[in-house]
């Protein structure tokens, strides 16, 4: 346990929980439980905090990336990708299992219609052939069920003891949102990719998880916890959090599985004033910015076939606005309880393993890519067209993509990911 003020409270996911009532669509689960608990991806608690202010432009030349690698495109037939890809979204039950009709019961009128896998178009990438085949996504978690059958046939690394991860439902549940194998009731994004398995439950166990992972090569960490502080209040919040020994050890570990690998955390799922201190990080250390992602969970309406508006249910992105985007996180997901047991869960905690699927997918798909390169992707090719835009961010000297510090840069679109992603551009919003 780590022992700081202002710190989030990492073993509190339960106390933290909110049931949920699905309403309709998707099936039940197998051990016949209709509510489900949404696992907190962050459980905040005291620090008061002031409004953010202005959301910055984004032009350092530091942030560039080749103008190629955005350009690039997987060579694929569209036609036939969209036939297979609608055949997956309404015809095979692991995709059709997560669109759901739901509610939280203390809003018993606000009715929720999500579907993760068809909203981030991650079937369409899926249809093209793509599963994360040969790359490796990294979690730090609170536990995993290594028996569970969504996790066959991959091969999973975990620290030697005494820095091993524990069972547990929270976990399971993100890897497999992250790379489920597709053997039971669902399949996660990267279903090809292997694992790295580390505990959060103290800076000493991530800092031998952070390791591992570049020791595997992994290509992208997955973070679905963090801790509280007003990121603008930087030295008392820093230092509270990283300044001991162990503290230092953990950020080295970081910058060196930067160099290579995409860093994802989720954001709080409480309304804050300020980001938390892990989602904003990268303001306090520049150098990390290039390997960054935020994730914020959402959940986008469509006309048309296109994104019209969308229900923020977390944090917004705020001060990692730049950084940040959003992923429609409401899964059925593997559970610890059982090697066959699903549950119907929410939170930022399940929106952020999308984005770490999705960077597991584009490292298959662009093996040439850098890290930074793959990150920078994903981000510009988010769509941001439902909302006007405060900022943006220039990933090539010909590229720019408008952010606001409510959604960030839009919702991951795996479709357009794998497009050409190119042209000097700043959209209006709709």
């Amino acid at each position: 346990m780590l022992a700081a003020a202002c710190l989030l409270a990492i073993t509190g996911f339960g106390g933290g929980s909110t049931a949920v009532h699905l309403v309709l669509g998707g099936r039940g689960m197998r051990h016949g439980r209709l509510l489900g608990i949404i696992v907190a991806g962050l459980v905040l608690t005291g620090c008061k905090s002031s409004s953010p202010g202005d959301v910055q432009r984004i032009l350092g030349r530091d942030l560039f990336v080749d103008s190629a690698a955005l350009a690039a495109f997987y060579p694929h037939d569209v036609t036939l990708t969209e036939a297979a890809a609608k055949m997956l979204r309404t015809l095979d039950p692991r995709y059709t299992v997560q669109k759901a009709k739901w509610m939280f019961p203390s809003r018993p009128k606000k009715v929720y219609r999500s579907d993760p896998l068809a909203h981030a178009n991650i079937d369409y990438a899926h249809a093209a052939g793509l599963t994360g085949a040969g790359e490796t996504i990294a979690l730090v978690d609170e536990g995993f069920l290594t028996a569970h059958q969504e996790f066959t046939g991959k091969v999973i690394s975990v620290p030697d003891a005494p820095h091993a991860p524990a069972v547990a439902d929270h976990g399971t549940s993100v890897a497999s949102i992250a790379a489920g194998s597709g053997v039971g009731d669902m399949i996660g994004v990267a279903p090809g990719a292997n694992l790295v398995f580390g505990s959060f439950d103290s800076l000493g166990h991530m800092t031998a998880a952070t390791i591992l992972a570049k020791d595997e090569g992994a290509i992208v960490q997955n973070n679905s916890w963090g801790f509280e502080g007003n990121p603008r209040a930087s030295n008392a919040n820093y230092a509270v959090s990283f300044g001991s020994a162990a503290g230092r050890a953990y950020i080295d570990s970081l910058r060196d599985f930067s160099q290579n690998g995409v860093i994802v955390f989720a954001a709080s799922n409480q309304r804050l004033q300020h980001s938390d201190l892990t989602s904003a990080l990268p303001m306090l250390l520049p150098e990390l910015e290039r390997s960054w992602i935020t994730v914020i969970n959402a959940v986008p309406t469509y006309s048309g076939g296109e994104i019209s508006k969308a229900a923020l249910l977390s944090s917004r992105c705020l001060e990692a606005a730049a950084w940040c985007m959003a992923a429609d996180g409401t899964f059925t997901a593997a559970t610890g309880s059982g090697d066959t047991d699903y549950d119907f869960v929410t939170g930022t905690s399940m929106a952020a393993p999308m984005v770490s699927g999705a960077v597991a997918l584009l490292a298959e798909a662009f093996p040439t890519l850098s890290a930074q390169e793959l990150r920078a992707r994903l981000l510009a090719s988010a769509d941001n067209s439902f909302y006007k835009h405060t900022g943006y961010v220039a990933f090539a000297p010909d590229l720019r993509h408008g952010f606001d510090e409510t959604f960030g840069h839009g919702f991951l679109d795996m479709r357009a990911a794998l497009m050409p992603i190119g042209g000097s551009f700043m959209p209006i919003g709709r």
